[in-house]
């Protein structure tokens, strides 16, 4: 999850608050959408988001997120990468 606040790290401020938007970002590889069938990379985009929100899911950003009141308006963006471009993402995510 991703949300301009500051305090989005667990400070228990609820980024509605504040005016930012919380965006879940679901990265795709590429060259998937071209071996795998539609259907295949859409489960894993949609396992890979829920996973996301599962791990993450005692953070305040997170708990804002999935709050009622943010059911009818929560953001995704889908982002389609080539698998290098994947690789340092994910080094970035891990650092």
């Amino acid at each position: 999850m991703e949300s301009a606040s500051p305090d989005a790290g667990g400070s228990g401020v609820d980024a509605r608050e504040t005016g930012d938007v919380l965006v879940q970002y679901v990265v795709l590889r590429r060259d998937m959408i071209d071996a795998w069938s539609l259907g295949s990379v859409v489960t894993q985009g949609c396992h890979a988001a829920v996973a996301a929100i599962w791990i993450h899911r005692d953070r305040a950003d997170t708990a804002a997120y999935l709050s009622p009141a943010n059911l009818d308006s929560m953001h995704k963006t889908k982002c389609l990468c080539a698998e290098c471009t994947m690789c340092t993402i994910c080094l970035a995510l891990d650092n």
